[in-house]
């Protein structure tokens, strides 16, 4: 596996880490921000209107969650990508990763909307959108790559492949939803003037048990696959 795509990955991951966690500081921040040039060119308009959230979750966290798990998959990826022995397991990371790239290309359009609706341009964000289709771009062009390795999923069926996968990189979907999980679980449990609440409880203590049981399954079916 070429791991160039993966490199980059990482390294468009971590620039997005950093540009979500800028953002997330000033859409608390009532001082304004350095990219503030107008009230067309305003970083401040777009992160403090109606859309900056999404299910009470200020879109700039869920930026920062989207970008750390870019980064788990791709650094798994670099770690085994090498090895003949884990290299299957880093061609369905390949995957996972590829298909996280695009929801996040999916989810640039929807900011892309906002921003049109809202009337006013964010640079950052705009930062943020040319990261997140660079890796788009290349977690593509990894993918296409890899799956070159991936057994013909024809002779065994899309369903017995797709449990094979989960069993394999399972981990890596659980990690995902709890980074997701813990956020809507904070902002929607602590109770805010003004803010209603979306979820119950019962609803969110679910999904985060639901969760954790994924990740306990597939830890264990690693444990027990293992050859000591």
């Amino acid at each position: 596996m070429n791991l160039t795509y993966a490199k980059r990955i990482l390294v468009l991951a971590v620039l997005g880490a950093l540009v979500a966690i800028y953002l997330t500081y000033e859409h608390y921040e009532d001082k304004g921000s350095v990219c503030d040039i107008s009230s067309f060119i305003s970083c401040s308009v777009v992160n403090k209107s109606e859309f900056a959230k999404l299910l009470n979750v200020p879109i700039a966290i869920l930026g920062l969650s989207w970008n750390i798990v870019l980064l788990i998959g791709s650094w798994e990826i670099i770690r085994h990508g090498k090895a003949s022995a884990s290299r299957e397991y880093a061609n369905d990371v390949a995957l996972l990763v590829f298909l996280w790239c695009l929801a996040g290309g999916g989810f640039v359009i929807y900011l892309v909307v906002a921003e049109v609706i809202v009337g006013a341009i964010c640079p950052f964000c705009t930062v943020t959108h040319i990261l997140i289709v660079a890796a788009l771009y290349n977690s593509s062009r990894m993918y296409s790559e890899s799956k070159q390795s991936h057994f013909d999923i024809g002779k065994i069926g899309m369903g017995v492949y797709i449990k094979g996968l989960l069993r394999r990189v399972g981990h890596l979907v659980a990690v995902a939803g709890l980074l997701f999980i813990i956020p809507l679980l904070y902002f929607n449990m602590t109770h805010v003037e003004g803010q209603e609440q979306m979820f119950d409880e019962v609803w969110l203590l679910r999904l985060s048990f639901i969760s954790c049981c994924f990740s306990s399954d597939t830890f264990l079916w690693k444990l027990s696959s293992r050859s000591w």
